[in-house]
C-alpha cells in the first residue's frame, strides 16, 4: 500500500510540474526572439543580418484562439560587393513594428502551432557605405537617390511554441521601394523564449 501511495504522489508531482508549462489555446504570449534575416532586393542586392525583438500576442476572444500579435524588432544587416576592385559594403540598422493576425492550434498541453499574417512598418535608421581597408563611412541618406527612411510591407509566417520556447519562419515583401528599383523580399528564421 505504501508503494501505491508513493507512486500516486510521484505521478501528482510530475503532472504538477508539466502543468506549470502547459498552455491553453486562448492563452496570450510574450517573449524575446533572435532571427537570421535574408533580404533579397533587385540587382543582386542581398542583405544578410540578424535581429532581436520582443513580441506579444493579445487574445481577441476568450473562446476562440485568435490573436493580434505586435512588438518591436531591431535589425542589423550588411550588403557586400566587389566594386571596381574595392571591397565595398553597406551597413544597415532598422527598427520595425509588426502587426499580425494569428490563430493558435493547441496540439498538446506543451505544443502550439501558430500561423500568422500581417503587415510591418519599418524605420530605416542607418545605411552607411564603407570600403574595407579605407577610413570611409558615408550615409546613403545624404544622397538624393538614397534609401527611404520608411518602408512598409506584408508578411506571412508559422511558429511553434514548445513549452517556453519558440521556433518559426517568416516571409514578407516591402510595399514600397527601399532605394532606386530595390524592393526587398524578406526571409527570416526565428528562435525565442516566451515568459
Amino acid at each position: 500500500m505504501k508503494k501505491f501511495g508513493f507512486i500516486i504522489a510521484m505521478l501528482m508531482l510530475v503532472s504538477t510540474n508539466f502543468k506549470a508549462f502547459a498552455q491553453e489555446a486562448t492563452d496570450p504570449w510574450q517573449g524575446f526572439n533572435v532571427s537570421y534575416n535574408y533580404n533579397a532586393g533587385g540587382y543582386d542586392v542581398n542583405v544578410h543580418g540578424i535581429s532581436v525583438g520582443y513580441l506579444r500576442g493579445f487574445s481577441l476572444s476568450s473562446s476562440t484562439p485568435i490573436f493580434i500579435e505586435t512588438g518591436l524588432n531591431f535589425a542589423y544587416g550588411r550588403y557586400s560587393e566587389d566594386y571596381g576592385g574595392y571591397d565595398a559594403y553597406v551597413d544597415q540598422l532598422n527598427l520595425s513594428l509588426p502587426v499580425n493576425f494569428a490563430y493558435k492550434f493547441q496540439l498538446s498541453d506543451n505544443v502550439a502551432l501558430i500561423p500568422y499574417t500581417g503587415v510591418y512598418f519599418r524605420v530605416n535608421l542607418m545605411a552607411n557605405l564603407g570600403v574595407k581597408g579605407y577610413d570611409l563611412s558615408e550615409s546613403l541618406f545624404d544622397y538624393i537617390d538614397g534609401p527611404t527612411r520608411f518602408n512598409a510591407g506584408w508578411q506571412i509566417g508559422l511558429k511553434t511554441h514548445i513549452k517556453k520556447f519558440m521556433v518559426g519562419v517568416c516571409y514578407g515583401t516591402d510595399f514600397n521601394k527601399y532605394m532606386g528599383d530595390v524592393r526587398f523580399d524578406n526571409l527570416s528564421v526565428n528562435v525565442g523564449f516566451n515568459f
